[in-house]
């Protein structure tokens, strides 16, 4: 593999922050070195990480920071460097990512319907992966879609098949659109929500209606069943 020097200097660079950096250990709420059994072939595995994807392991699995972007400017006679905004914000998210695996990671907020966060398909989550709820919406529009998401979370009704199969949720389906439908009428809000809180609601009733149709339609046939066993005999 043929590097530019420039890939060599990021190397060397990593490869020295690497022998240096410490981690925290949360089991002995200590701070220590990344490698405690420092040996060469950990060195070795490292730098061919690097080499291969630009990120190399460390013994336990995990990464150094992929590091903050310095920018220059000139202006009239003025010149200097300052620091990349979406480098920083990056490496924000990695030392929370590293620190507090279980906390929100506010990047999955305002993913959904309409720029919101809590209208499905997608909640938001933990830098671990986990669906999290404890981002509170100032919209009033977003609070039914919270209520359903959580209900559906306690029924354990998960993805799209649950939306447009499960009847368990028929109910918490109804209240969603009954709730925005209400809020679309609501004259306290403004124009832009009572739009899309219309359009939330006559969302999910079209999803809703199939299954509800035919949830009621099995009853109905089982009730007629039971009256015409009773009639015969």
């Amino acid at each position: 593999m043929h590097l530019s020097d420039c890939q060599r200097f990021e190397i060397n660079r990593k490869v020295a922050i690497y022998s240096l950096s410490i981690s925290y250990n949360s089991k002995t709420n200590s701070y220590q070195a990344f490698e405690s059994k420092s040996s060469f072939s950990n060195t070795e595995n490292f730098i061919k990480g690097e080499m291969s994807s630009g990120s190399g392991k460390l013994s336990d699995g995990s990464t150094l920071l992929t590091g903050i972007t310095l920018k220059s400017y000139n202006y009239k006679s003025n010149s200097g460097w300052y620091s990349d905004k979406r480098t920083v914000e990056r490496t924000w998210h990695e030392v929370q990512s590293t620190f507090n695996p279980e906390v929100l990671d506010t990047r999955t907020i305002g993913h959904n319907v309409f720029w919101k966060t809590y209208p499905r398909p997608w909640n938001p989550k933990t830098y671990s992966g986990k669906d999290d709820y404890s981002y509170i919406p100032s919209n009033p529009i977003e609070i039914p879609g919270y209520i359903h998401d959580r209900a559906y979370d306690n029924k354990e009704a998960r993805g799209a098949n649950s939306l447009f199969t499960n009847e368990d949720v028929i109910g918490d389906d109804w209240r969603f659109v009954a709730q925005e439908l209400a809020l679309s009428l609501d004259p306290n809000l403004d124009a832009i929500s009572r739009y899309e809180a219309f359009f939330l609601g006559l969302g999910l009733e079209l999803f809703a209606e199939p299954k509800t149709i035919y949830h009621y339609s099995k009853k109905i046939l089982k009730a007629a069943g039971k009256g015409a066993s009773a009639i015969k005999h």
